[in-house]
């Protein structure tokens, strides 16, 4: 029997998929090539790969020339870029070649019945029957990655690059936690002008009193208010000088207010540092912060920079 191979058919599937390779790639690395560039190199590897057809050129399949002919690909895309931005499209790229290719073979080898006739010629002619059911798969998959899972690395690695350990200090207790950089938190005490560090109330109700943490709870539920128990406060002794009333704003809240404790001290882990920082509050937070709970507190730039 006979496999009728079109090379237009082949020529066509290659330049969709090397365009889904390279779109996903520039999505993960943040570059932004232009689609005509994307598209140039899409039709470069797909014009490669007919060698594979073609007995004068097949020595062209040799390993070395896949990776030149990768690379040039990637420069006719991205360029200009830097030894460390092309490096790490390279690898991007290459991670992305071996899902999709492993992706339009498994479709294929998954929805046809198995049998023992695995030669070149029946494997060509599966290739050939679900060869764009195979394709078709492989894109909603890359599309998925491309629009949702970019997002959320991206988001992943911001956020790890921003993440500091610190150290809370109150009362002889402490508590060491993940706390996010965050370069929009500029909360101020408007009394002393201490920078504010904003700190869920799960985690500080493992180093604070039950009695203060009652009254924290109580300052909540009364919708941020003392509501005439700040006679309370004089009850604890040396914690009441501890307290604040610090006014923030977010999106759909103009005048809110968060209660604030002066810590003993915090200490900043940062590039094999200890930094101890005293001149700082702690504002409760009476929520989670992240949904992951990758990070239990927001931390202000200025504690950073004036380490």
């Amino acid at each position: 029997m006979t496999n009728v191979i079109y090379l237009d058919v082949v020529l066509a599937g290659n330049v969709v998929v090397n365009y889904a390779i390279l779109w996903v790639t520039a999505k993960f690395t943040r570059l932004t090539p232009s689609r005509w560039r994307v598209l140039l190199g899409s039709v470069l590897g797909a014009v490669y790969a007919l060698t594979v057809f073609i007995s004068p050129w097949q020595w062209l399949l040799f390993w070395f020339c896949k990776l030149l002919i990768s690379i040039l690909m990637l420069f006719l895309v991205f360029a200009p870029l830097t030894w460390r931005q092309f490096l790490l499209v390279l690898v991007y790229f290459y991670i992305f070649s071996f899902a999709m290719g492993g992706i339009v073979l498994g479709t294929i080898y998954f929805i046809h019945w198995q049998d023992n006739n695995y030669s070149f010629l029946y494997f060509t002619e599966l290739i050939g029957k679900y060869f764009w059911l195979g394709i078709t798969l492989a894109l909603i998959i890359v599309l998925a990655l491309g629009f949702l899972g970019s997002n959320a690395y991206r988001r992943k690695m911001l956020q790890k690059n921003f993440e500091v350990p610190v150290t809370i200090e109150m009362d002889n207790q402490k508590i060491k936690i993940n706390a996010l950089l965050d370069t929009g938190n500029l909360l101020s005490d408007p009394v002393t002008g201490l920078p504010v560090m904003v700190v869920e109330y799960d985690v500080l109700k493992k180093i604070l009193p039950s009695g203060i943490l009652s009254f924290i709870l109580s300052f909540y539920e009364k919708n941020n208010s003392l509501n005439g128990n700040d006679s309370e406060l004089f009850s604890f002794g040396s914690w009441n000088k501890r307290f604040s009333i610090i006014p923030f704003k977010s999106v759909g809240r103009i005048n809110g207010v968060m209660l604030g404790v002066k810590p003993d001290r915090i200490i900043i882990h940062r590039d094999g540092q200890s930094i101890k920082k005293e001149e700082v509050l702690v504002a409760v937070h009476h929520g989670s912060l992240a949904a992951d709970k990758g990070y239990r507190a927001l931390l202000h730039p200025e504690l950073l920079d004036a380490a």
